[in-house]
């Protein structure tokens, strides 16, 4: 019965909160307190119900979204209009549409028909032949490519081995000259990049930093010398063999035939690289990505560590084959009017504050038009996802059976002649009955990152787990009623550099959890947790995803906030709770959590 009781009391908490909230928006957008109560509740109803059991959640949830949808809408449209999409509107579906058109609309998405994608890849080839020279000295480009930035993204670059002040171009942030002084009508060109060098102790301070030629800037930190000398030798036959990769790409997508661009690249291979080379090329995409074309990887890199190397081309070449085939994108942008997509993408002359673009279109005429379109779109999604784990094996088989190499054998003089064509025989049969070729092998340390699995319910959701930290050395995860308890060496975060230590993705973890997982400017753990932030958060994203089975990121950006969102539930000061608790229980092991 007490059991029972706690439920009702906080659900009727939670309902209190709910009517707190309507209140607020009916006061600031001037709507009826009842409607801006029953959109509040159908939003929950329909999109966290698990929430009422847990009102300081839902009132976290209240500032993200989905649930923002209320008062972004109110913001963006007339006030009937934004009520009725809330209380009428499949809400889920809705939200499905919401996301999918901030990714078309993202700069960064190759969001082109197969006609605008060929065009861009010609000029984007002619911008690399251009800045060749300076690619093939340093690996960066020396100006931005803005007509695709996914090209510009995955291919701009190659294998960059030095420290830059700035991984990007000086014209992305202004011109690249500037008037000389004393005489404003002369320019002085100035370098793409400012190449630099520190000192070799661990506190660096900005001062310590000094800027220098390019021969004389410190690698890259991890970089061993002998792999940038090498990289450094290989970039002229590396830019070359992209640029002949563009051109295997171009033909196919405009005869819409993708039968022969996967067979063109391997000889293109085989042609320009040992298999040696290929080995050590994956070895660098690892340094940069954390993994290579024949793992793949569900975490989006950092574009400031993109290489512009074989796996990237391999992405590309796989993205050119899928939109071929299947049309993903290419079909949706066809079917979709130019003046559709410039609505969606165009601020609106009333000067509403459009946060989705989505909402561009609600209540317009295209709003029917933009649904049967995403309609379409996914189902392609669905077709597509069948897509890529075909093609991972396809890029394995090949690399292992069709990547074929010279062998040198010595024969007796007497048999030359003869000795090729049964020496071929006998290789074509070798192969026929070769055993197929396995998955790929699973490291150790993958091994170790995927050991421990939390049984998560059927449809479980980032919003109804929960994470505590239980000590400084392991976490507990709880879902409906589910409850496991996990070291950081069972999750992965075991620093093999340091013997037993956690390496520096747990700790950005726990001091997350000790900020309340706040990382905005208001918090004093900014500072800290802006460096390398990006890669530690795919980290826990990618070994959280392993533990629990879910596809959704726990942990994103949020540019509107300029904060890291995080999806699952950290309770307030749990780490320093569970700590202190721990320290009264065991005195002898006692720790002083400020020093964590």
């Amino acid at each position: 019965m007490a059991r029972r009781s706690t439920r009702r009391t906080a659900r009727e908490s939670a309902l209190a909160l709910l009517y707190r909230r309507a209140n607020r928006i009916a006061e600031v957008y001037e709507i009826a307190t009842q409607q801006a109560y029953t959109c509040l509740k159908r939003l929950v109803d329909s999109l966290a119900t698990e929430l009422y059991e847990r009102p300081a959640e839902l009132q976290r949830a209240f500032s993200r979204f989905p649930l923002l949808l209320l008062e972004h809408a109110l913001k963006a449209l007339p006030k009937d209009v934004a009520v009725r999409l809330i209380t009428e509107e499949d809400l889920r579906d809705f939200v499905r549409r919401v996301q999918v058109v901030e990714w078309l609309v993202d700069e960064e998405t190759p969001f082109l028909t197969l006609g605008e994608l060929t065009r861009h890849t010609e000029r984007f080839r002619d911008y690399l032949r251009l800045h060749a020279p300076f690619l093939i000295q340093t690996g960066l480009p020396p100006r931005s490519y803005d007509e695709c930035r996914w090209l510009y993204l995955n291919l701009g670059r190659l294998y960059d081995t030095r420290a830059t002040s700035s991984p990007w171009p000086r014209d992305v942030l202004h011109h690249l000259t500037r008037p000389s002084p004393g005489c404003p009508s002369r320019p002085v060109r100035l370098s793409p990049y400012t190449w630099i060098k520190m000192p070799a102790q661990a506190a660096i301070l900005g001062r310590d930093i000094t800027a220098c030629e390019y021969h004389e800037a410190d690698y890259l930190k991890g970089m061993h010398q002998e792999a940038a000398d090498r990289i450094e030798l290989s970039r002229e036959k590396l830019l070359n063999t992209k640029l002949r990769l563009l051109d295997i790409l171009i033909d196919p997508a405009m005869k819409r035939d993708s039968g022969k661009v996967w067979p063109n690249f391997v000889k293109l291979l085989a042609a320009s690289f040992t298999p040696g080379d290929i080995e050590f090329f994956f070895y660098m995409d690892r340094f940069y990505l954390g993994t290579d074309a024949r793992y793949g990887s569900d975490v989006n890199p950092d574009p400031k560590m993109v290489p512009g190397g074989l796996t990237n081309w391999i992405d590309v070449l796989g993205h050119f084959e899928k939109e071929i085939r299947f049309g993903t994108l290419a079909r949706t942008k066809a079917a979709m009017l130019p003046a559709l997509f410039q609505k969606l993408t165009t601020a609106s002359e009333g000067g509403h504050e459009y946060r989705w673009a989505y909402l561009n279109v609600v209540g317009s005429a295209e709003q029917a038009r933009l649904d049967a379109i995403l309609r379409q779109l996914f189902l392609r999604l669905d077709e597509e996802k069948k897509f890529w784990p075909e093609f991972r094996h396809r890029v394995n088989s090949s690399l292992s059976c069709e990547f074929l190499v010279p062998v040198t054998v010595y024969v007796p003089f007497a048999i030359v002649d003869g000795i090729s064509s049964f020496l071929q025989q006998r290789a074509d049969q070798m192969f026929e009955h070769w055993p197929a070729p396995a998955a790929p092998a699973v490291t150790s340390q993958q091994v170790k990152r995927i050991a421990a699995k939390f049984p998560a319910p059927e449809g479980l959701k980032w919003s109804e787990v929960t994470i505590e930290f239980v000590s400084n050395d392991s976490l507990r995860f709880t879902a409906r009623g589910v409850q496991k308890r996990y070291t950081y060496t069972e999750l992965g975060f075991k620093d093999g550099r340091k013997g037993d230590l956690p390496d520096t993705s747990w700790e950005f973890l726990k001091l997350m959890a000790e900020h309340n997982g706040d990382s905005s400017k208001a918090t004093a753990a900014s500072q800290v947790l802006k460096h390398k932030a990006t890669k530690k958060v795919q980290a826990i994203n990618k070994r959280l995803k392993e533990l629990t089975g879910l596809s959704e990121r726990p942990i994103s950006w949020s540019r509107g906030d300029s904060k890291y969102r995080i999806a699952f539930n950290f309770h307030k000061n749990t780490l320093q709770k569970n700590l202190a608790n721990s320290s009264k229980e065991e005195p002898e092991e006692r720790e002083d959590p400020k020093e964590d």
